[in-house]
């Protein structure tokens, strides 16, 4: 009788929970560790041959991987293509207004899944195909996906460092950002973590979530919205989401997506298709971390300036009141493996949790010592400094066993 009820149990979860993964750790192997090893590193004079090709003052985003391995570095107003195995192959763009051109300083640079590469560069996106054939520059202020945006959601998008435009092809696109209401006076004053998929007559909001743990300062001139700024910390939580074959995207936010008893706390990914339907939630059981009186203790704003100081004194009001640390700090993927960053200090050792997009399963957790700008077809990407003390990329090789092989 006893095996017959738990037989029924069984069968009442699986059907209840089919479209949902809720993974438990209690019996859960300890992470695998020493994951990392470094295999190329290059940029600068002991590994580049022609002058134009030095790195200078890369920043720390400006690193992407394409499907061939070739590695895109935005440096100097323009992106440096090197092979996979760190050599020199071509530049792309350059300063200037032209076609293909860069303006300013980019604010992000993308590869999508489909090989098209994305360059925002503050007014400006350009659009790049899989051969590195330029396509097309448009301003944001008169792009059709932009009005229609404001258009259909009476949301004005804001473009910032944190933002992204991404073009799936020359059509398509995936949009993230922090939004502001059009109009202050009917709207009130809430903002939104928002993410689009786009094409020219076609949008559908993905996700969107309320900003509760981000302050906003919002500039408007004769009714009309035409600033944004934003302040808060990491410690807060925040939207995090990563692209994935099929059509698919994952995404949480680490402020919203969490639920705490009085026994167990769990962060929620959504995966869902571009059209909006939820594929599955996968929930996963993570250690709470009491927010330190070191952390606390941080200047988040700036001495000597009102405004700042004053924004510090909210974050940290609003650290009070969260009491825990958020579970995670990023999500990756590398084809159809998630990569889910747990939340420690930065320079310290972090978990990583891992789960195949393609059926929601946890595979295992490894530990990384950095969170990567970029993990792709098994290896992952950061700067870092020469012996000279001059900028360099970092190849990592990830151990297979990280992908259950």
């Amino acid at each position: 009788m006893r095996l017959y009820l738990i037989s029924i149990l069984v069968i009442l979860l699986i059907f209840y929970c089919k479209s949902d993964f809720d993974v438990q750790t209690a019996e859960m192997p300890p992470p695998l560790t020493d994951v990392l090893t470094l295999e190329l590193s290059f940029g600068d004079e002991n590994t580049i041959t022609k002058n134009e090709f030095l790195l200078a003052r890369p920043p720390y985003y400006g690193v992407d991987v394409n499907t061939a391995d070739d590695i895109y570095v935005w440096d100097e107003n323009k992106i440096k293509v090197f092979d996979k195995y760190g050599k020199e192959k071509f530049i792309l763009g350059g300063p200037g207004e032209g076609p293909g051109e860069f303006s300013t300083g980019i604010n992000h640079f993308r590869i999508a899944p489909t090989g098209y590469l994305t360059v925002f560069d503050g007014r400006f996106y350009s659009i790049f195909s899989p051969e590195n054939k330029f396509l097309e520059k448009r301003q944001i202020q008169f792009s059709d996906t932009y009005i229609k945006l404001e258009q259909e959601h009476n949301l004005t998008f804001y473009m910032g460092r944190s933002d992204e435009h991404i073009a799936l092809n020359a059509d398509e696109a995936i949009i993230s950002g922090v939004t502001g209401p059009e109009n202050i006076g009917e709207q009130g004053n809430s903002n939104y973590d928002l993410l689009v998929y786009a094409q020219p007559d076609y949008m559908k909001i993905l996700a969107q979530y309320e900003l509760v743990n981000t302050f906003v300062d919002v500039s408007v001139y004769e009714g009309r919205v035409v600033g944004i700024g934003r302040y808060g910390t990491r410690y807060l939580g925040g939207f995090y989401y990563a692209l994935l074959p099929g059509n698919k995207v994952v995404y949480t936010h680490a402020g919203h997506d969490i639920h705490i008893d009085k026994k167990d706390a769990y962060y929620t990914l959504h995966v869902v298709s571009y059209d909006g339907k939820e594929i599955y939630t996968i929930s996963k059981k993570y250690l709470l971390q009491q927010i330190s009186d070191s952390i606390m203790e941080r200047p988040f704003g700036q001495a000597g300036f009102s405004g700042m100081e004053l924004a510090g004194e909210k974050v940290r009001e609003k650290l009070r009141d969260a009491k825990y640390l958020p579970p995670l700090q990023n999500i990756m993927a590398d084809g159809s493996f998630i990569f889910v960053f747990i939340f420690g200090e930065y320079d310290v050792e972090m978990q990583v949790d891992i789960f195949d997009a393609d059926t929601g399963n946890y595979l295992q957790s490894a530990v990384f010592p950095f969170i990567p700008r970029v993990i792709k077809n098994g290896y992952a990407y950061k700067f870092g400094r020469s012996e000279e003390d001059f900028p360099i990329v970092e190849k990592y090789k990830i151990d297979p066993a990280v992908y259950g092989k």
